[in-house]
């Protein structure tokens, strides 16, 4: 990752932290955390084209507990658009 995607993912944080808290909440599991890198380490940002031309791209994390899950973050522009586990 580069030095602009680090700022974008920082712009985000509110946003990737709400959309990890409502992935847990629709698994019926609570998420106690004040943002998201208190359990997740980031571990790549891939960039996709975008038919709107708004620029779609995909964070990947890794939960730093067990079952060490991977989660994949679907970006469409600014604003999140699809969320899953990746195990």
């Amino acid at each position: 990752m580069n030095h602009s995607t680090d700022e974008r993912i920082a712009g985000l944080e509110g946003k990737i932290t709400n959309s990890f808290i409502e992935l847990f909440k629709e698994a019926g599991e609570a998420l106690p955390i004040r943002t998201w890198s208190d359990r997740f380490k980031l571990i790549g940002a891939d960039a996709e084209d975008s038919m709107d031309g708004q620029g779609a791209w995909t964070i990947t994390f890794e939960d730093t507990q067990a079952p060490y899950a991977h989660f994949l973050l679907h970006m469409n522009g600014e604003e999140p658009d699809e969320f899953s586990i990746d195990t």
